[in-house]
């Protein structure tokens, strides 16, 4: 194993907007946004610029059209400009796009930051009622070091309390460990005249479509983005024995050979254990190879001060999983993940009475307890929530602003230092919109009945091979079911003998 590691692994992507340039980052890169307005980026952190008039785009990170799946980052910016009338007709046309990336919209009427469907670019930023001027970040403590701020005493004893419970902790509600400093959450955009940020989703209640539908839309969106990324990147998918991983496989069909696959084997994993031998069978009947990444407790402590400098409370248990990925790819490939599905599978639960449900009951639901930092925080965000909820179910946005938007995000940004950049082909708002409009019962265990029909539409002889053998749950849900596999079997089987 090396003992040095790169410099440009420091804040690897990372990037900072504000009233001026941060100077002492001095091999970043400097890009003017506004008159008052400058952007401080890492030099791998992609950044795209367009503009027209009073009329300018500015993307960090990465934008994919499932539609038209050639097209680069330039040419879908173009797009968005010409569609360009105001802010929100602007918001609203990005909900069909997929990647990882955050948008700066400027025109006569000022700045609006806004980022992908569930946040995974993250966006912390200054109270400007603390700190005067409006400053943004990927994570606070950049901000923090510029401003010279002091961590926030109830936020630190919350993390140091609750990391001896959850070694996969996470900040409830729009919480840092600075009182000064606020975070992004999804579905909210950032108003930079106001420095304050509003809710834009959900604006309507979700209408109810057929499994079918949902199953056409979602193949082809699903398979659009993987198409799209394909086009532009060295991937990666980390694969299991579960559902999310095999509906990306699943939409991978057609370009599967231009895709590595890998597991990283946890220290509690037995070499016979489902997540390692499941993909390996299941790859194997296609000619595909399987990459077993064995992370040690030797942990490098040159890449271990970098990770951890990286974001403040960096996840120590998420350590050696990070080095042993970059060891893999020295980040020459985007790692693909199946993150983020859960929202549509219910994840927290049912709760018969929404309107009685308390920031004490997500917090528990949330393994942080009676907690009196995360109590408060939760009931913050319910009280933004309850008004603007329509007919989602409010455990649903839980997981998709809060788990997805706190804990996923500040994961991405950590394994930020293992790979080229991150993907995940759920973080579509449409794609998951459709998945959300199916009735309840289709999504949610243990039939998981609109996985199995999606994986039966794009790729059935995946089912050859069992999904979570070691679970109880049983892929092909009922006899119709049995016997749509059957056919898709006998149509792949004639084209196997016509070649």
């Amino acid at each position: 194993m090396r003992n040095d590691y790169p410099e440009n692994l420091l804040y690897y992507n990372q990037f900072v907007i504000g009233p001026s340039y941060i100077d002492n980052l001095k091999l970043w890169d400097k890009i003017q946004i506004d008159k008052n307005v400058f952007l401080t980026k890492h030099p791998d952190l992609n950044v795209s610029q367009i503009e027209d008039r009073e009329k300018s785009i500015t993307l960090l990170g990465y934008i994919l059209d499932p539609f038209i799946p050639k097209d680069n980052d330039q040419e879908i910016l173009k797009r968005l400009l010409k569609e360009f009338q105001n802010h929100d007709n602007l918001i609203k046309n990005t909900y069909m796009y997929g990647g990882r990336w955050i948008l700066i919209l400027k025109d006569r009427n000022g700045i609006k930051l806004i980022h992908d469907a569930f946040g995974l670019r993250q966006v912390f930023y200054t109270d400007i009622y603390k700190t005067k001027d409006l400053w943004c970040a990927s994570q606070p403590s950049i901000i923090a070091e510029r401003l010279n701020l002091g961590m926030d005493f109830e936020a630190v004893n919350y993390v140091n309390s609750i990391s001896k419970k959850d070694k996969e902790y996470w900040w409830p509600g729009d919480s840092s460990p600075y009182k000064e400093i606020k975070h992004l959450l999804p579905n909210h955009y950032l108003d930079f005249q106001l420095g304050q940020c509003k809710r834009y989703w959900p604006e309507a209640n979700l209408s109810k479509i057929s499994l079918e539908i949902a199953v056409e839309n979602i193949s082809v969106i699903i398979t659009g983005l993987m198409k799209s990324a394909c086009n532009r990147y060295d991937m990666a998918l980390a694969i299991t024995a579960g559902w999310d991983s095999r509906l990306v496989l699943a939409s991978a069909k057609d370009i599967r050979d231009r895709i590595s696959y890998f597991t990283t084997k946890q220290m509690n994993m037995s070499n016979d254990h489902a997540d390692l031998t499941v993909p390996s069978i299941l790859l194997t009947q296609f000619n595909l190879k399987h990459n077993v990444l064995s992370k040690t407790n030797n942990l490098n402590k040159n890449f271990l001060s970098i990770y951890n400098k990286n974001v403040p409370f960096a996840h120590y248990a998420w350590a050696a999983d990070a080095q042993v990925e970059y060891e893999y790819n020295k980040k020459k490939k985007v790692a693909v993940t199946g993150s983020v599905s859960e929202v549509a599978r219910n994840f927290y639960g049912l709760h018969e009475r929404q309107d009685q449900i308390s920031g004490e009951i997500l917090s528990n639901l949330c393994k942080m307890g009676k907690n009196s930092f995360a109590v408060g925080h939760f009931n913050n965000w319910l009280e933004g929530i309850r008004c603007n909820l329509y007919n989602y179910y409010l455990l649903d946005l839980l997981y998709w602003e809060q788990r997805s938007g706190k804990w996923l995000a500040m994961g991405q940004l950590e394994f930020d230092i293992a790979w080229k950049d991150i993907f995940t082909p759920y973080n579509c708002r449409n794609l998951i919109m459709n998945m959300l409009s199916v009735d309840i019962e289709n999504r949610i265990p243990p039939k998981y009945k609109l996985y199995e029909r999606l994986i039966l539409n794009l790729w059935p002889e995946l089912f050859q091979v069992p999904i979570n053998p070691h679970k109880e749950t049983k892929p092909i849900s009922d006899n119709k079911d049995q016997k749509y596999l059957k056919i898709k079997l006998k149509k792949y089987l004639r084209t196997l003998w016509k070649t």
